[in-house]
């Protein structure tokens, strides 16, 4: 159980030293695409999110049966 805070920090550690992302990907891709490459970027980036969300109640269930088991 003490583990769990340190696995998180490290892993908000992890993601805030990457690289600053446009919808998803690297800033200096995103400057290299042109109008219909970044528009079917973003649609992908919300079709993903939508994806996400829709999945999030079932992670969290998952996620809270784990903890509760372990």
């Amino acid at each position: 159980m003490k583990k769990l805070p340190i696995l998180l920090f490290a892993s908000f550690l992890l993601t805030a030293c990457g690289p600053p992302l446009v919808f998803g990907i690297p800033q200096e891709q995103w400057n290299q695409l042109n109008e219909q490459q970044r528009n079917q970027v973003i649609a992908g980036y919300n079709q993903q999110k939508t994806a996400e969300a829709q999945v999030a109640p079932f992670t969290a269930a998952a996620n809270a049966l784990w903890m509760k088991n372990n």
